[in-house]
């Protein structure tokens, strides 16, 4: 099997809902399964995003760092910045958006 690219890039759409998130998160599996060793979450192009879906991507940054893959943050909306500030998930523990280039 291929190796995907390093790093994995994927881009979050305009509305970032739950079972959009989920079919991502399969992405993202596939990534770590394929041996991608870092992700790039590309976000500025979210105008809306639930709780839902902010959850599952947290979920995906820890279960990524607990096999020793880099999650980035990239160049975050302002919709998805206060989104995860509001919900307590704006830290290297939950969204990695301390290493974003754009919040």
């Amino acid at each position: 099997m291929t190796p995907p690219p390093d790093p994995v890039r994927i881009e979050l759409p305009e509305t970032a809902t739950l079972p959009i998130v989920r079919a991502m998160t399969l992405d993202l599996l596939h990534a770590f399964e394929t041996g991608a060793r870092r992700v790039v979450l590309d976000a500025h192009s979210v105008r809306r995003v639930d709780t839902a879906a902010m959850q599952s991507l947290a979920s995906a940054c820890r279960s990524a760092r607990a096999l020793e893959i880099e999650i980035v943050l990239e160049a975050p909306s302002e919709a998805f910045a206060v989104a995860a500030r509001r919900l307590g998930l704006a830290h290297a523990d939950a969204l990695p958006l301390v290493q974003t280039q754009g919040a």
